[in-house]
């Protein structure tokens, strides 16, 4: 291990020995609700850094999993680590030193369940970055973030006064190097703000599943889970969100077929036809 400079993760290796990593990566699995099954299913890990995540989907019998990071931000040394795990681990993990914007869902492919851990504060265009997660997802999008209090010190004494219907969803621009003293960090969203930019996005079922301390981990479905298209067309209409449909594909469609059709198709299909019902005069 002498060759990796700064190792992020703590991986536990063949040979007894652990990675010396800054973070608690398995403290960090228990939290973020991982299915503990995952044969024949394939993984995207966005921000793999060293792999822990990775690694652990395929132990847990992903059939295919790929793990991009561009290593952009100073704190990470390179792909050494990532290589040097792997190797050990005799590892079949994809990589790719890439920039999430460079996938390419019709060459890459769409994947069962995606992880985006500790990456959205390090995204200039942070919507557009869901919004292009969403075409690479199929069925959950696992996402794990930095998170700013709406109100500041302010704000916490009014939630506790107040309740929590008062926070905000709100995004905090962090010039500099504001998180983790990171100069490639860029934003720090409320627990509500990633909520919705989720919802926005066409995920569905939404909700944060952990929190501690400022960080929230966060997870969004495909339209067939929970009752989001359900919901939809109880407030706007199935006759409404038929024609949005029909706008949004050329297709045109029966008011008693919009919940289960809708309930099929993509994440940023929902997430259009939705926004197309919306704009709909009503």
């Amino acid at each position: 291990m002498t060759n990796v400079l700064r190792w992020r993760h703590r991986i536990s290796l063949p040979d007894g020995t652990v990675t010396p990593g800054i973070q608690d990566s398995p403290a960090l699995l228990k939290r973020l609700h991982l299915p503990e099954d995952l044969s024949g299913k394939t993984v995207l890990d966005i921000g793999c850094s060293d792999g822990f995540y990775s690694f652990e989907c395929e132990r847990r019998g992903a059939s295919r999993v790929l793990a991009v990071d561009n290593y952009s931000s100073p704190l990470i040394d390179s792909p050494s680590g990532f290589q040097r795990a792997h190797t050990l681990l005799c590892s079949k993990v994809e990589f790719r030193q890439a920039d999430l914007f460079s996938l390419n869902p019709d060459e890459d492919g769409c994947f069962d369940i995606v992880l985006f851990l500790g990456v959205l504060y390090h995204l200039r265009h942070p919507l557009l970055g869901i919004e292009h997660i969403a075409s690479l997802c199929r069925e959950k999008l696992i996402l794990e973030t930095r998170l700013d209090s709406p109100f500041g010190l302010w704000g916490a004494l009014k939630r506790r006064l107040l309740g929590p219907d008062n926070r905000s969803p709100s995004m905090r621009f962090c010039e500099g190097a504001q998180v983790n003293s990171d100069p490639t960090t860029w934003w720090t969203p409320t627990a509500q703000c990633v909520k919705a930019m989720l919802r926005s996005c066409g995920f569905c079922s939404v909700k944060q599943v952990d929190k501690q301390g400022w960080r929230g981990i966060f997870h969004g479905d495909s339209p067939r889970c929970g009752s989001d298209v359900l919901d939809l067309v109880q407030s706007l209409g199935s006759q409404r969100v038929a024609l949005a449909y029909k706008k949004e594909t050329g297709r045109s469609l029966e008011e008693k077929e919009v919940v289960e059709t809708l309930r099929e198709v993509s994440i940023p299909q929902f997430a259009a036809i939705k926004q197309r019902a919306f704009e709909l005069n009503g």
